[in-house]
């Protein structure tokens, strides 16, 4: 058995020129024979092997083609929405799963010559997203057509030089938890010709402005895959990931009322004039740099307010607040655009137990009482009533972090009776957004 795994090469022919690659195209015709013999015994009859190609190293062969092939094209045809879910938040909608479905096609991979492999392929989850040929024939059925696309051409047969293929993709696709800022997930066609180097491709987004019944005005669509009532914020934080906690801008937060924000599904007809947008895991102005989707609902004010409350339990001597993402300015300070200013208003501070409500501004550590604030001030008193202003005497901060003592004989009190204090925050114009807001009570 040794002897003939000598031999075992010999009808395995490279075609060599002095041991070198021969560098020509050309047709090339290769004979191989063995004949054994043993001992005194004559030679067997030969067995002959003879094989006959057109042979050239690919890179002549490419550049020989040069300018003759017509190139290899490859085109997304039609981008078909099927179905999708959506949440929205202060009205802005978010997409949370779709389907959608593409088709394209692909010419030129058999112009002028071809090889085995994949002549055109398809992302997606699912549909017919692959074309191959397999020892020069078609090796998948259903996607080679003649150039009109009238005549399918079966499996097992030889492609026409103007063959081209029809491709489709399925994409089922899903937020899960997560929040981003493009829904647009893409869908890509890829057509390969001889050699590899002639290939073309396309990609296209398979949401675009105006899909799903939105204006085209609209821009990119952002997911966002929490359930519609979710929120995870707390009695003590707030992180903007939902409005289940958030309270509307009325009168009736002077008494400490409890008009709660409409959490359920709906679009642009959620804000007023005066509110801010939350957008996942921040609070925007909308229309603004860092808003989305929604137009600024009332161009004439260059304030916006947010507000929601906070609760504790047992009494308690001092408070802290810390807002992410930006310094707090003090209240009266509307001269400056891009600024963020926070009022605290205690439940022992409200209509229930004065005449005016007492708002108290954390930045202002030197000041007892400030001033009253007439109703309906443009960037002072977003209310329909008088308001009184306080500061933080002997409170202290900086920054977006600040510490108030409760101080009983200005009316404010957290104990078992009043145990809720209302957040209300301002944007004078268009500042970073805040990301969160925490208190803590000692």
């Amino acid at each position: 058995m040794k002897y003939f795994e000598e031999y075992s090469n010999v009808f395995n022919p490279t075609i060599l020129n002095a041991g070198n690659t021969i560098d020509d195209i050309g047709y090339y015709h290769i004979s191989s024979s063995i004949s054994i013999a043993s001992g005194s015994s004559d030679f067997t009859t030969p067995i002959e092997s003879n094989t006959e190609i057109l042979y050239g190293p690919m890179p002549t062969i490419e550049s020989g083609i040069g300018s003759t092939n017509l190139g290899v094209s490859a085109n997304i045809d039609s981008m078909e929405q099927l179905t999708a879910t959506s949440r929205s938040l202060s009205g802005a909608p978010y997409l949370q799963t779709a389907t959608f479905n593409a088709s394209g096609s692909i010419g030129g991979t058999f112009n002028k010559l071809y090889q085995n492999g994949t002549h055109g392929s398809m992302s997606g989850n699912s549909g017919q997203r692959s074309a191959s040929v397999s020892n020069g024939r078609i090796s998948t059925s259903n996607v080679f057509y003649d150039e009109t696309f009238t005549d399918l051409r079966s499996s097992g047969t030889i492609p026409h030089i103007n063959d081209k293929i029809k491709l489709n993709s399925g994409l089922s696709w899903s937020a899960g938890n997560s929040y981003g800022t493009s829904a647009n997930q893409s869908v890509s066609i890829s057509g390969t010709g001889f050699g590899g180097s002639r290939s073309d491709s396309e990609s296209r987004s398979v949401h675009t402005s105006g899909t799903f019944g939105q204006p085209a005005s609209s821009g990119s669509l952002h997911y966002y895959g929490r359930s519609q009532t979710y929120d995870g914020s707390s009695n003590t934080s707030e992180n903007f990931s939902g409005e289940g906690r958030r309270l509307k801008l009325t009168d009736s937060l002077l008494s400490f009322g409890e008009d709660s924000w409409d959490n359920s599904y709906g679009e642009y007809n959620i804000m007023g004039p005066k509110d801010l947008q939350v957008r996942p895991n921040r609070l925007v102005k909308p229309g603004g740099n860092n808003g989305y989707w929604l137009p600024n609902p009332n161009s004439d004010s260059n304030f916006k307010y947010y507000v929601r409350k906070f609760s504790t339990s047992g009494t308690k001597t001092s408070m802290s607040i810390n807002c992410g993402g930006n310094s707090l300015t003090n209240w009266d300070d509307i001269e400056n655009n891009n600024k963020v200013s926070v009022l605290i208003m205690f439940e022992s501070s409200s209509t229930n137990v004065y005449s005016n409500p007492r708002f108290y501004d954390p930045t202002k550590t030197l000041s007892n009482f400030i001033y009253s604030i007439n109703a309906n001030g443009d960037g002072t008193n977003p209310f329909g009533s008088d308001i009184d202003l306080y500061g933080n005497t002997g409170g202290s901060g900086s920054g977006g972090s600040w510490t108030l003592p409760i101080r009983n004989s200005d009316g404010m009190f957290l104990n078992a009776t009043y145990n809720e204090i209302l957040v209300l925050v301002r944007y004078q114009g268009d500042p970073t957004p805040l990301t969160s807001i925490s208190v803590n009570f000692n």
